[in-house]
C-alpha cells in the first residue's frame, strides 16, 4: 500500500487543482485516478461520479463512472449513466451531421 506522504500530495494537488478551476470535471476524474492507485477505491468511486455529474460531455468520465458502478454492482445507476451518455453522443452525432451540410 502507499506511503501516507503520497496520500498527503495526492490531496494538496488535488485542493489546489479545485480551488483554480473549480467544478472541472478533469480534476475530480484525475484525482479519481490516482485514489484508484492508492488503494481508495470507494473515495475514487465518488470522484468519478462527480466528475460524471459536473459535466455530461466529459466522456473519460463518465465511462470510468459506470464502470466502477459495474464493479460495485449498482447496476441499474450504471445504466442510467450509460443511457445519458449514449444520449449526449447521439446529439452530439446530429450537430456533427448538421454543421457538414
Amino acid at each position: 500500500h502507499p506511503e501516507p506522504k503520497s496520500t498527503t500530495a495526492a490531496e494538496a494537488a488535488y485542493e489546489a487543482a479545485s480551488r483554480l478551476s473549480p467544478g472541472d470535471p478533469r480534476v475530480e476524474y484525475a484525482y479519481a485516478l490516482v485514489l484508484h492507485r492508492l488503494f481508495r477505491s470507494n473515495d475514487a468511486r465518488r470522484h468519478l461520479q462527480a466528475a460524471a455529474e459536473h459535466s455530461r460531455s466529459y466522456f473519460p468520465a463518465r465511462q470510468a463512472a459506470i464502470r466502477e458502478l459495474i464493479k460495485g454492482r449498482q447496476y441499474a445507476e450504471a445504466a442510467e449513466l450509460l443511457s445519458d451518455a449514449l444520449q449526449r453522443l447521439d446529439e452530439r452525432a446530429q450537430a456533427a451531421e448538421v454543421m457538414l451540410m
